[in-house]
């Protein structure tokens, strides 16, 4: 390849204003933790949701007096996950934006960390496996782009 073609070649690989991303603000949200939700059987309880927003999910933890629930979570039209806790707590042996697992005080903590990230909508939602349930408390740290 001669200087001019190699010149040329290079040029073409700067990127213009047109290629460059458009940066935009990313504004941090948390939802307050809430205590003693109740969910019954058949009646799914949405814990987050966002509409004609982007974003992402940098944390969901919740505590549970036991282990018959499971977590949905949707995003752009698409159901990303959905298990029950003894499925995560299976899967979260094998990477680390899982976990489920028994604290010292004998609840039962499902985290989902850094997991997923949406272009349009998000639902997060707890469901029942057996039965009615009991969270201790749910939390949810999130972020959109504005």
């Amino acid at each position: 390849m001669d200087v001019a073609a190699f010149i040329i070649s290079k040029q073409a690989q700067i990127p213009t204003k047109e290629s460059q991303p458009v940066l935009v603000k990313k504004k941090m949200k948390i939802l307050e933790p809430q205590t003693e939700i109740s969910i019954a059987p058949n009646s799914p309880a949405t814990i987050l949701e966002e509409i004609n927003n982007a974003g992402g999910i940098d944390e969901i933890v919740t505590i549970s007096p036991n282990t018959n629930f499971g977590v949905i979570v949707e995003a752009d039209g698409r159901t990303l996950l959905d298990k029950t806790y003894s499925e995560i707590h299976a899967l979260s042996q094998q990477g680390k934006y899982l976990s489920a697992f028994q604290d010292v005080n004998g609840l039962y903590v499902l985290n989902i960390g850094e997991l997923m990230t949406w272009s349009n909508n998000i639902r997060v939602i707890l469901k029942s496996t057996s039965g009615s349930f009991k969270l201790s408390q749910v939390y949810a740290k999130y972020f959109i782009y504005e």
